[in-house]
């Protein structure tokens, strides 16, 4: 059996007529409480997840460089970039930097989600418990991590492109190698991109609550 469905908003009256029984109403409030400890317990295993695979990759590459194309001379050591297991290594780090900052990005979306809702079910069990906070600014650790997960991209992308513009010095054309390197730039941050809009989710996120309900068809 097919069944269809399909998103549409809810607006605050409505969320609020879906919990007007009292029982009900505690009950989602300890539901999306526990759920928002589980996703911040998912954040940070999933962060270990994705670190495993960078270090071990960038590991790899540590040890290919030093180990295979590593050239001792007179005037001392240097190493052969360039070559082909070093572009396919640093390409793996990529992949798996930019995929760690999007799982990063979605687990604080759902984080944020399951905060939203305690905030709008918790006058009448609590009181404005999670809306009432000291004031002042104070460092965010995911928003931090976040952080972290673009800049560590951003140097990935920086090493895969040094590994490629040195394999295709070969060319002994440096017209050539600009604009070869130029097109492989651009081929990845488009793959990059269209990879981010692959695996985004249905939810939308802007300055104000939004909830969007699921309707089955009939």
């Amino acid at each position: 059996m097919k069944i269809n469905w399909h998103r549409r908003d809810i607006s605050k009256e409505e969320y609020e007529c879906a919990f007007l029984n009292n029982s009900v109403k505690e009950a989602a409030y300890k539901e999306a409480s526990d759920i928002r400890k589980f996703e911040i317990e998912l954040f940070w295993k999933r962060a270990a997840f994705f670190w495993a695979f960078i270090v071990s990759i960038y590991t790899a590459y540590y040890h290919v460089l030093t180990k295979i194309y590593e050239r001792k001379c007179e005037n001392g050591t240097y190493y052969l970039h360039g070559k082909i297991p070093l572009i396919v290594l640093s390409g793996l780090g990529l992949f798996f930097c930019v995929s760690w900052l999007l799982s990063s990005k979605g687990s604080k979306h759902w984080q944020e989600n399951w905060e939203n809702h305690l905030m709008l079910l918790e006058d009448s069990i609590t009181g404005p418990l999670h809306k009432t906070y000291e004031a002042g600014k104070a460092f965010s650790e995911t928003k931090l991590t976040i952080a972290a997960g673009w800049i560590i991209s951003i140097c990935s992308y920086g090493l895969l492109l040094f590994e490629f513009v040195e394999f295709v010095k070969r060319l002994n054309n440096g017209v050539v190698c600009f604009f070869i390197t130029c097109i492989f730039a651009l081929l990845v941050f488009i793959l990059l991109i269209s990879y981010s809009q692959i695996v985004k989710g249905t939810t939308s996120k802007s300055g104000s609550i939004k909830f969007q309900t699921q309707i089955l068809d009939k």
